[in-house]
């Protein structure tokens, strides 16, 4: 959930080549409004901001931070 009550259910709908997950969102109502493909996994939405953890070829582990925008 993000701070504003909203839920994102991850699905288990196959991707085909994009490795990553299918999320359907609900506002605070329980109503749907989108879905979205993610490539990472959502560990916080705040203030809109997506942050991850993130792993690059050596292994390194960094948190990332992403705008998000609804249309």
């Amino acid at each position: 959930m993000d701070d504003r009550g909203w839920l994102y259910v991850r699905t288990y709908e196959k991707t085909g080549e994009a490795q990553g997950n299918y999320y359907d969102i609900f506002d605070s109502e329980g109503r749907y409004v989108a879905r979205a493909f993610l490539a990472q996994r959502p560990r916080l939405w705040k203030k809109g901001k997506l942050y991850t953890i993130e792993e690059d070829k050596e292994g390194y582990r960094s948190i990332k931070r992403y705008a998000v925008e609804w249309r």
